[in-house]
């Protein structure tokens, strides 16, 4: 009340006073138009060190922990001393004071600062702001874009200059948030750059709020509903003639593209059913999609799509599921890993090396991975899923930024007491190749097959 009333607005809404919390209708019928009330606020104000909602906006604070250390200098023994300011405190030093307060990695945070058109934090040591035109704070009240670059001039002194964002050329459907990763712009050879890079955008958002945290697991998919309604208002708006259906964080658009994620750590598949196992959204941890801004008329797909179906609850598309399943048709075949001892170091318990791919419906040896790949490398979901033999789907291939040829691999798992034939996603493998044809001629090798991943 106290900051709305210093702003002179006179409307203040509170999700916890405008929701019943104990009503699962009245929450998932707000969640569908989170992307309305957010986007359409004139503010929205973060408690940003608030462990709780009893601490409130404001703290004791210190004011010399935001300002700026100086130390006075000589060059020589016989100069005058200088005044110097410490660059790493200059370009990073807001960013773990940030990044340190308890709201910044809240996931259902993620949203909220997206869609509202400026963010005010109030955090320990300092406040910050975020707006599509500027990302401020108290230590840096013009911009936080202040990275120190020294540069050689002609007598040898180092001069600091400050490096300024890169024009962004590309409409951005939200906003560059304070500490998520700078926005990647799609491959100069994109044939629809605009579609291109809406997904580009969607992928770089659920990477960052991936690595959030979330009081409630079964909230994965409710706490970007507002984003996807907005992603799906964008892709509407732009391809007004085509379908643009969302299946547990994956659009129809794209939906080769989006099962291929890996975990960078060991991760957690939740207990409670929330998401089909091809989804991000059915595990907790560090996730990362395949490489950003790659060159899309080079690409492959091994794979095709029949079918694809969620069902959720109620009449948002968005939100909460119940149940879902993706039905393929491409290579099939069954992976052997080398044994635990044989493994180089990875810096992961979740990682392997494929050592074979074998056929299952021809007589014939294909071609030793190791041969024709020089890197197949298995990331697991799970702790759990790790095993020695599985069975293997590819998805795609696409050049890589090392100027490699990679296939995607999806790591099966049969479901247990399924009365048909289903399987579940337990991993991925990363198989680089030299060239795109030698991807192609060696998953001709194997058979194709329809398979039903839930």
């Amino acid at each position: 009340m106290a900051i709305t009333s210093r702003l002179g607005i006179h409307y203040l809404w509170i999700d916890k006073l405008c929701i019943y919390q104990d009503s699962a209708d009245d929450w998932r019928a707000a969640a569908g138009t989170m992307q309305d009330v957010y986007r359409n606020a004139f503010l929205n104000i973060s408690a940003l060190g608030a462990k709780n909602e009893d601490e409130g906006c404001f703290f004791d604070r210190d004011p010399r922990d935001i300002a700026p250390t100086i130390v006075r200098l000589q060059k020589t023994p016989d100069s005058e001393p200088q005044r110097f300011r410490f660059m790493l405190e200059k370009g990073y030093a807001w960013r773990s004071s940030f990044s340190r307060d308890p709201v910044a990695d809240r996931g259902w945070v993620v949203q909220e600062r997206l869609l509202s058109p400026r963010v005010l934090h109030f955090g320990k040591k300092q406040v910050f702001w975020e707006c599509r035109e500027q990302n401020a704070c108290e230590l840096h009240p013009e911009t936080v874009y202040c990275y120190g670059d020294l540069r050689r001039t002609d007598d040898e002194d180092d001069v600091e200059v400050e490096a300024k964002p890169a024009k962004d050329e590309k409409p951005h459907l939200w906003k560059q948030l304070l500490n998520a990763p700078d926005r990647q712009l799609c491959h100069e050879n994109a044939k629809d750059k605009d579609l291109e890079q809406l997904f580009l955008d969607w992928n770089s958002v659920i990477r960052f709020y991936a690595s959030c945290s979330l009081t409630v697991p079964s909230d994965k998919l409710a706490a970007v509903s507002g984003l996807a309604n907005d992603m799906k208002r964008a892709l509407n708006t732009l391809r007004p003639y085509q379908s643009h259906r969302y299946f547990a964080g994956l659009w129809e658009d794209k939906l080769l593209d989006g099962t291929i994620w890996r975990v960078l750590s060991p991760a957690k598949r939740t207990k409670d059913y929330r998401a089909p196992s091809w989804s991000w959204a059915s595990i907790d941890g560090v996730l990362e999609f395949r490489s950003d801004a790659r060159d899309e008329t080079k690409a492959i797909e091994l794979a095709t799509v029949r079918e694809a179906r969620t069902r959720y609850w109620g009449n948002l598309e968005t939100g909460e599921i119940k149940g879902g399943f993706l039905k393929l048709m491409g290579p099939w075949f069954r992976m052997t890993a080398c044994p635990q001892d044989e493994e180089p170091t990875y810096s992961n318990k979740n990682e392997r090396t494929a050592a074979k791919f074998h056929m299952l419906e021809k007589a014939e040896v294909p071609p030793a991975i190791t041969q024709i790949a020089f890197q197949a490398r298995v990331y697991f979901d799970d702790l759990m899923d790790v095993i020695d033999e599985a069975f293997c789907f590819a998805i795609k291939g696409d050049h890589s930024d090392e100027g490699t040829f990679e296939a995607s691999v999806l790591v099966l798992s049969q479901v247990d007491n399924s009365v048909d034939e289903r399987w579940k996603r337990i991993g991925i493998v990363s198989c680089k190749f030299k060239s795109q044809e030698d991807a192609r001629s060696y998953f001709e090798h194997f058979t194709q097959k329809e398979v039903v991943i839930v």
